[in-house]
């Protein structure tokens, strides 16, 4: 739950971040939530611009963003790649809900078409999801690492008697010579 509600609210702020980058109209029930459908868009363009060369930077720090957000809530590397898997797929079923709704006739034409659609965004969106993982991991770590108690070496006890005997602790008598170590 705790990934699920991560990846929402990194999703959430990540389509916030590029809401002025595409401006679909939607019917007026999905006004509400306009920004995630357009936003789930704009971020799975991620790789055609990177491939291409022609990115915006704007999308870059939106993913970056979102990367930060995994970063802080994740507690495992294992959770904060879970956390990336769930905004992948819920950013391809925004991102399909938005095709559908601004095309509702794709939906009843061609199934093979359909279909193949469906299953290219599901599988291309937790592949896109997973560039968070540059900011998320490197801020796990940091978070982990303030974390964790600091660790003070405790000095060596190390006594040496005068027959040459070496002990790794205090001890009251040499068991070498017999004679009394402690006063």
């Amino acid at each position: 739950m705790r990934n699920f509600l991560s990846a929402l609210i990194a999703l959430n702020i990540g389509s916030l971040m590029v809401m002025g980058l595409a401006s679909q109209h939607y019917p007026d029930t999905f006004e509400p939530i306009a920004f995630l459908l357009n936003g789930s868009g704009v971020l799975m363009t991620l790789v055609d611009g990177l491939l291409s060369f022609r990115f915006d930077a704007l999308v870059l720090s939106a993913w970056l963003a979102m990367g930060l957000i995994v970063g802080l809530t994740a507690e495992s590397r294992w959770n904060s790649v879970r956390t990336v898997i769930w905004i992948g797929v819920i950013m391809a079923i925004c991102n399909l809900a938005a095709v559908f709704l601004i095309n509702p006739g794709l939906w009843s034409s061609n199934q093979v078409e359909r279909n193949i659609l469906i299953i290219a965004q599901l599988i291309k969106g937790p592949f896109i999801a997973l560039f968070t993982l540059i900011t998320a991991l490197p801020i796990m770590a940091i978070i982990g690492r303030a974390k964790k108690p600091m660790q003070i070496e405790p000095k060596p006890i190390i006594t040496v008697c005068e027959c040459g005997a070496v002990f790794k602790s205090k001890p009251a008598i040499c068991s070498e010579c017999g004679r009394v170590l402690n006063d």
